[in-house]
């Protein structure tokens, strides 16, 4: 059935279209409950991926990974740039950011693929909030402040095993699923889809839960649209944005 209407499903991430064909879709509700309860039964913890840039790999392993300190960050922006900018031109772009959903949180994803391919300025340039800060830098000390943030560190996702209570979302991730498996049957796929499912907690994840790290050596830059060779520190023209296949080093 699902390969007579493959036309009609389009979408990797969404189960609506599957679930129509299979004529499924005034149960959906009871379909995703019983995926979340064979998740729950099945699955005590999950791999996650943090994805940082970090000139330090080893404290993950001592510290863990912890919440976001907005005065380190700040303290790293003033480390980065004191050649080139004064204390002055540091509180004007600390006071023009917004710090909500910011300070406390880690944030980690189920599938580190999606975020080196859609999401690679945290592995490129470090945390959202001191890229933030260094794009409200003047543009006369530097005509992109932003891209000295490159310059120092690796990027690396540190790879963590934490309890599935963590996903506060387990319905999300069951509608995916369903949505992708359905896909690969009806378009005889066998590739999994990167799943687009993050989360966000104010625990620190424990330094015994890291069990391992990666550096990926190619990083899809949003904010360039350029692929990002963190290996040679430079950007690969040869290639495109529909060439980019997630590759971990």
């Amino acid at each position: 059935m699902l390969k007579r209407a493959k036309r009609k499903i389009v979408y990797r991430d969404c189960d609506l279209e599957s679930l129509k064909v299979l004529k499924c879709s005034n149960i959906r509700e009871l379909i995703i409950a019983e995926l979340v309860n064979d998740l729950e039964d099945c699955f005590n913890e999950v791999v996650v991926y943090h994805a940082c840039r970090t000139d330090d790999v080893d404290s993950y392993y001592k510290k863990g990974v912890v919440p976001l300190s907005l005065v380190q960050a700040q303290d790293k922006l003033r480390a980065v740039f004191s050649d080139v900018a004064s204390e002055s031109d540091f509180i004007k772009a600390i006071e023009k950011i917004k710090t909500t959903y910011r300070e406390g949180y880690v944030y980690a994803s189920l599938d580190p693929r999606h975020i080196q391919a859609n999401c690679g300025h945290y592995l490129i340039y470090g945390s959202e909030y001191l890229g933030c800060l260094s794009t409200n830098l003047p543009r006369s000390i530097l005509k992109e402040p932003r891209d000295r943030l490159k310059e120092t560190g690796k990027a690396a996702f540190i790879k963590c095993i934490v309890s599935i209570h963590i996903l506060s979302d387990l319905e999300c991730l069951a509608s995916a699923m369903i949505a992708d498996h359905c896909y690969r049957i009806a378009h005889e796929r066998e590739d999994v889809h990167p799943i687009r499912y993050c989360i966000a907690t104010k625990s620190c994840i424990p330094s015994d839960c890291v069990i391992g790290h990666i550096f990926p050596a190619k990083i899809w830059d949003p904010y360039k649209q350029r692929c990002w060779d963190d290996v040679n520190l430079k950007y690969d023209y040869t290639i495109s944005r529909w060439d980019f296949k997630p590759e971990m080093a």
